[in-house]
């Protein structure tokens, strides 16, 4: 299936986040991208996405997506069952469940997982 627009949001100190999931949009032949960056702050209330596809990317901290993350990425709901992509990235470690995690978080806000990855890249160390 082809998707015009791309919901990207994404949590990422060091910015590798948002680089992959740019990049798995482009590579899925995006014509547009909106994005939703909360590594710095959260959202001041819900948003709601509709039935685009959306690309959800963080990092992988001693195997589980960070707290602070995952709080951030509560803020989103898809009252239409938007399909979704849940990413997670790891570095030296393993991701043990944080890919899981991710998964059931979406799942839980309404949002349908269509396909989903781990992928191993350098989104180490930050100053948050």
């Amino acid at each position: 299936m082809k998707y015009s627009n791309i919901h990207l949001i994404y949590f990422s100190p060091t910015h590798t986040s948002a680089k992959i999931a740019y990049a798995i949009a482009e590579g899925m032949g995006a014509t547009s991208m909106s994005e939703s960056d909360v590594t710095c702050e959260s959202l001041d209330m819900e948003e709601y996405i509709d039935d685009e596809l959306t690309i959800i990317a963080a990092p992988v901290y001693g195997g589980r997506v960070a707290e602070t993350a995952m709080e951030r990425f509560r803020m989103f709901r898809s009252a239409h069952h938007a399909p979704v992509v849940p990413v997670v990235l790891y570095g030296n470690r393993d991701y043990e469940d944080a890919l899981k995690e991710l998964c059931d978080l979406v799942s839980e806000q309404g949002f349908v997982p269509v396909s989903y990855t781990h992928l191993r890249a350098h989104e180490t160390r930050s100053n948050l």
